[in-house]
């Protein structure tokens, strides 16, 4: 990890003691999106996500556990799983769905469209 950076389980100690930082806002914004983002680019096994996540995002983000996440984009219908067999093992692999793809691209435009208005802002 790099020096000076929290782990999750120092931000979620913040957390509850009321002193959340900005980190723990901003992750739970982003990480479906992220996730979205990812699976857009290719289907992947639910233990591959945080570390795609951390290498597409050069190490500002980093989810410990997807579960939750995934678990609520599958709801939505934004996601799904399919079953295979490889070398004789079950593994699960999660890829975007025709309705996660338009959520994806709507999203991400409001998103930048904010992220650009915040950095105007905050630079001013």
């Amino acid at each position: 990890m790099a020096k000076g950076r929290k782990t999750r389980r120092e931000m979620l100690a913040q957390e509850k003691d009321g002193s959340e930082s900005i980190d723990i806002f901003f992750i739970r914004t982003v990480a479906p999106l992220l996730v979205l983002r990812l699976l857009y680019r290719e289907p992947c096994y639910l233990v591959e996500i945080p570390q795609r996540i951390e290498d597409m995002t050069n190490g500002a983000v980093q989810l410990s556990i997807p579960y939750t996440i995934c678990n609520r984009l599958l709801n939505a219908g934004l996601i799904c799983r399919n079953k295979e067999i490889k070398n004789g093992r079950k593994r699960e692999v999660y890829q975007i769905t025709e309705k996660g793809m338009a959520f994806h691209d709507q999203q991400t435009g409001a998103f930048l469209a904010r992220v650009d208005s915040v950095a105007n802002l905050l630079r001013n």
